[in-house]
């Protein structure tokens, strides 16, 4: 038996979907600036 702020809390809650696109969105540009031929090495675009 679950109590009510629980059922409450589910019932408002049905879908996470804000948490889990930042993480899959900050691990594509980590990966994007890994790969990247640049290295960061150009002061302009660093500075942009």
């Amino acid at each position: 038996m679950r109590d009510p702020l629980t059922e409450a809390l589910r019932a408002r809650t049905r879908w996470v979907i804000v948490v889990p696109a930042i993480a899959v969105i900050n691990v594509v540009l980590f990966v994007c600036m890994t790969v990247d031929s640049t290295g960061g090495s150009h002061s302009e675009a660093m500075l942009a």
